[in-house]
C-alpha cells in the first residue's frame, strides 16, 4: 500500500477509537477517500439499509470524486460460533447476545489494487454503558462486497 493509503486507514482507525470513547451509539457507516481531483481527504456518512445501495452509491462517490483509494468504516456483529451462524444464514445479530460480540471494521482499497486489506477490532460494552476498543486485527486480501477495486 501507498504510504497516503496508510494514513487514509491510520486516520480511519483514530475517528473509530474517538467515536467508540466518545459515544454508546454505534458507529455510522463511513466512506473516507483521498481524491486526485483536490488531493483532499473527504469524508461521506452511508445511512442506507440496504447493503446493494450502499455499494453503488460507493462506486458513484468514487467515481465523481476521482478517488485513487478509500477507507470504509463500518461495525457489525461476529462469533465464535460459525456453525450456529451459519443455520441462521449468516444473521449474526440475530443470535444470544452472549454468543455475539460487536466489531469495527476499516476495508482499505487503492484503486486497480486486487488485495484490499480489512482491519478489525473487537467493542466490549463496559457495565456502565461506555465502550471499549480492543486491539486491531489486519487480514490482507479481503474479499467482499464493500471490496470495490475498480471504478
Amino acid at each position: 500500500m501507498k504510504p497516503e493509503t496508510i494514513e487514509l486507514q491510520e486516520a480511519a482507525k483514530k475517528g473509530v477509537l474517538m467515536n467508540v470513547i466518545a459515544s454508546p451509539e454505534d458507529l455510522m457507516p463511513t466512506l473516507i477517500l483521498h481524491s486526485t481531483e483536490d488531493d483532499e481527504i473527504h469524508l461521506f456518512g452511508l445511512q442506507m439499509e440496504d447493503k446493494d445501495q450502499m455499494v453503488r452509491a460507493i462506486s458513484q462517490t468514487l467515481a465523481d470524486r476521482q478517488a485513487d483509494a478509500y477507507a470504509l468504516v463500518l461495525e457489525g456483529w461476529s462469533t465464535s460460533f460459525l456453525d450456529a451462524a451459519l443455520a441462521r444464514n449468516g444473521n449474526i445479530k440475530d443470535m444470544a447476545p452472549e454468543d455475539r460480540f460487536e466489531v469495527a471494521n476499516i476495508l482499505t482499497v487503492e484503486k486497480g489494487d486486487d488485495s484490499p486489506r480489512m482491519s478489525v477490532a473487537r467493542i466490549d460494552r463496559l457495565p456502565n454503558g461506555n465502550r471499549r476498543l480492543r486491539k486491531w486485527e489486519e487480514m490482507k486480501n479481503f474479499d467482499g462486497r464493500f471490496a470495490i477495486t475498480d471504478w
